[in-house]
């Protein structure tokens, strides 16, 4: 079949690289310079099914008091219980199909074994523990350890920072996410995959059994005829309408005027992260200076990784200094990073009231969805992973190897 793709970040990018796997001539439309440039351009790198299950971290005040109140709603439905217990299992899937993908082909996305939830007092391991209960029903290792074992696995940590104990999340490991996206689009290029960069969405239109979909160039003059590196399409120079047996929407945000148009408006909103990404301060006399893969402040929403030579923190945004993002890395680790050379950044990601992804077909014939899939943790890279496996079998009429039927956008 013919298949686009709309959005070239981690879901579109694994999206892409399993149909083109399946045999299908795929072509990927990504308004950016290249993949992995918005939500999946500096994500927090953390991997662990665990995380696709919301009320692990604290809730976020956003959207309006008509989607709380829907989020509310949500999470009391008797059917919440099989969304979450969907997700689990197809964040597990895709924790898998990453951990093949990594295994079989060219890959060095600077991964690290071991995920690290830092509880600080003995009240916040009792507030979680219904949602450890779900994720041990759903066949997930969570060990629970004391503050020693959290250092040991740490040796890093603050000994004056209090601590209770820690969640070991298996399995768990850190990557890095844009490089991870970059590697595997070359692969999905080997096997015949198309990117079109610098291309605009506009318009999805359901026609006989085909999909017409159109799209323009987003920049003009010289630049709008420039090829990218490792581009198998040249960017067109006008507004143009193709025709597709299929489409699969990865955009997020971009996804969104394209569902509205189409009459299909899932109630998202939108929620935003920070990142901070700095060097890692390498002393002989000090070998345990930073983390040594990925942990969570489970009080404070944060996460900190160390992806290769560097360290990331990532969590709400709150102030344009990222101050609560310095803090937490100096509370927890302090000294381990060069502050000079620090970048930072924003993402915007898509959030639905129960906190779950929406994967699987949508209200317009022809066109799929795979959106959301960040949830509360902004942790979509294992969901990415397991929802791109899925929607290939669904694509080419074969039963998946997991339901999906509780998270797809018609989910009342």
């Amino acid at each position: 079949m013919r298949i686009a793709i709309v959005g070239a970040g981690l879901a579109g990018v694994c999206t892409a690289y399993e149909l083109a796997a399946a045999g299908h001539a795929v072509t990927v439309f990504e308004r950016r310079a290249s993949v992995a440039e918005e939500a999946s351009f500096a994500p927090s790198g953390l991997l662990a099914p665990a995380l696709a299950l919301p009320g692990l971290l604290p809730a976020r005040n956003l959207g309006t008091l008509r989607w709380r109140w829907s989020r509310r709603q949500a999470r009391r439905s008797p059917a919440q219980a099989a969304r979450e217990a969907q997700a689990l299992q197809l964040a597990r899937l895709g924790h898998q199909r990453l951990q093949a993908l990594r295994r079989a082909l060219p890959l060095d996305d600077e991964a690290a074994d071991g995920v690290l939830m830092l509880l600080r007092e003995a009240k916040h391991l009792a507030a979680l523990q219904p949602r450890l209960d779900v994720l041990a029903a759903a066949g997930l290792a969570v060990q629970v350890i004391d503050a020693a074992a959290c250092r040991q696995r740490e040796p890093g940590l603050n000994a004056e920072a209090p601590l209770h104990g820690g969640l070991v999340l298996g399995p768990g490991s850190v990557g890095n996410g844009r490089l991870f996206a970059q590697q595997l689009r070359a692969q999905a290029q080997r096997l015949g995959a198309a990117f079109r960069f610098h291309s605009l969405v506009t318009g999805l239109r359901a026609e006989s059994r085909s999909v017409l979909l159109s799209h323009e160039p987003t920049s003009a003059g010289p630049a709008a005829t420039r090829r990218e590196a490792g581009d198998t399409q040249p960017q067109a120079l006008c507004p143009q309408t193709e025709s597709f047996d299929s489409v699969v929407l990865c955009a997020a945000q971009g996804a969104l005027p394209l569902l509205q148009a189409a009459g299909q408006a899932p109630p998202f909103a939108s929620t935003s992260d920070a990142t901070l990404t700095l060097p890692l301060r390498v002393l002989e006399a000090h070998p345990e200076l930073g983390p040594q893969a990925g942990m969570l402040d489970a009080r404070e929403g944060i996460a900190i990784a160390r992806i290769g030579q560097r360290v990331r923190v990532t969590g709400p945004v709150e102030a344009a200094d990222h101050a609560h993002l310095h803090k937490a890395l100096q509370h927890w680790l302090p000294g381990c990073v060069q502050q000079g050379q620090m970048q930072a950044s924003t993402r915007q990601r898509l959030l639905m009231p129960d906190g779950l992804p929406v994967v699987g077909a949508s209200a317009l014939p022809g066109v799929w969805l795979l959106l959301g899939q960040g949830g509360e943790a902004g942790q979509g890279w294992s969901l990415a992973c397991g929802a791109a496996r899925v929607l290939a079998d669904c694509l080419a009429g074969l039963t998946p190897e997991l339901d999906i039927s509780a998270l797809s956008a018609a989910r009342s």
